[in-house]
C-alpha cells in the first residue's frame, strides 16, 4: 500500500499543502470534543497551522 491510497473510511493521503480544518470540523471527524481540543491548546500541546475567523 502506497502513502496516498485511501485506508477504509478515511480520505486518501495528499502529499501537497494540509486542508485547514475549523475545530467543529476536526471535532467532528476524531470525536475530541471542541471544548477539550481548545483545552489542549490552551496548554500548548496542539497548534493550528494558521487561525481562521469563524
Amino acid at each position: 500500500m502506497s502513502a496516498t491510497e485511501p485506508v477504509a473510511g478515511r480520505p486518501p493521503v495528499s502529499s501537497g499543502t494540509p486542508t485547514l480544518l475549523s475545530i467543529g470540523e476536526l471535532s467532528e471527524r476524531t470525536g475530541v470534543p471542541t471544548s477539550t481540543l481548545r483545552y489542549y491548546d490552551d496548554l500548548g500541546l496542539v497548534r493550528p497551522a494558521a487561525r481562521v475567523a469563524g
